[in-house]
């Protein structure tokens, strides 16, 4: 009698490791990750029939979907039409629901570098055309190819100018022009 009930014991502890191949919770089973307005829902081998939902935060479904996860899987997700925001991402089961909260931000617009353009005019003459500023302020350093300040100027003047250096006891090709804008953009020029 001991050993029939040690064998259904063995078949039935065998039969639900079958049903449940896998002890690992949903947390564990799956993980999150959420760059600017795109989420990447990953899922370990053998995480088995799951449902995904994405939520708004104040907990309106935005969308779901069905999956029987037998290897390991990748889910993305774009936001990118949704306003910014915080979404909750669900994953659940028969026996349990795992929560992330994820935060949906739009990307940081690239920023453009400092147009700025010099030519010599004669060797004692610079020509320095600068376009497309955002906001009026540059500072124009003429310095020597050692680095010492010959001259400085602060042009304050809207979307862009043009304006000639000339300089005294120098050749053009003696000197570059260091810029520098008012949200931090530098660049510099040769001659």
């Amino acid at each position: 009698m001991k050993t029939l009930f040690t064998f259904l014991f063995a078949v039935g502890f065998a039969f639900m490791t079958l049903a449940n191949p896998s002890n690992t919770s949903l947390m564990e089973a799956s993980k999150v990750e959420a760059k600017d307005q795109k989420v990447k829902v990953r899922f370990q081998e053998g995480a088995g029939k799951l449902m995904i939902k994405i939520m708004s935060s104040n907990g309106k479904l935005l969308h779901s979907q069905r999956l029987h996860v037998k290897d390991a899987l990748v889910v993305p997700f774009d936001l990118s039409e949704l306003p910014e925001g915080e979404y909750q991402v669900q994953i659940e089961n028969e026996e349990e629901i795992a929560t992330y909260y994820v935060a949906s931000k739009a990307p940081q617009p690239a920023q453009l570098p400092l147009m700025a353009y010099g030519k010599t005019i004669d060797d004692q003459t610079i020509n320095l055309l600068v376009v497309g500023l955002e906001e009026p302020g540059v500072t124009v350093n003429i310095r020597t190819q050692n680095g010492k300040l010959v001259h400085k100027d602060q042009v304050e003047q809207a979307e862009g100018f043009s304006k000639n250096y000339v300089l005294k006891n120098m050749k053009a090709d003696e000197v570059y022009l260091e810029l520098v804008d008012t949200n931090g953009r530098r660049k510099n020029i040769y001659f």
